[in-house]
């Protein structure tokens, strides 16, 4: 049985490219999820918002001590948000 167990509401900077080439960034509120030896980041912005980002609907990674792995492969940019989320919660101490 997966258990799933929020962890936090966190926020990271987010970096983009928008439709005219031009880098952006924004500030994105996530609520992280704990499910049993994985970790979900969902981002709490409507599809919309979050499509020109180029980030998923919800990002599932792995942290095994100082190795991050992204379960649903990773461009660079999205890698840069989840090693942001990770740092966040080493911050928090809510992982070690």
């Amino acid at each position: 049985m997966n258990q799933t167990i929020e962890l936090a509401s966190l926020s990271v900077l987010v970096s983009y490219r928008d439709s005219e080439n031009v880098m952006n960034q924004q500030l994105v509120p996530f609520r992280v999820y704990e499910q049993h030896d994985r970790y979900i980041a969902i981002p709490m912005l409507r599809e919309e918002e979050i499509t020109p980002m180029g980030l998923p609907e919800r990002i599932a990674f792995r942290v095994n001590h100082k190795d991050i792995i992204a379960l649903d492969g990773a461009s660079e940019a999205l890698m840069k948000t989840i090693k942001d989320i990770v740092r966040e919660l080493n911050f928090q101490r809510l992982i070690g």
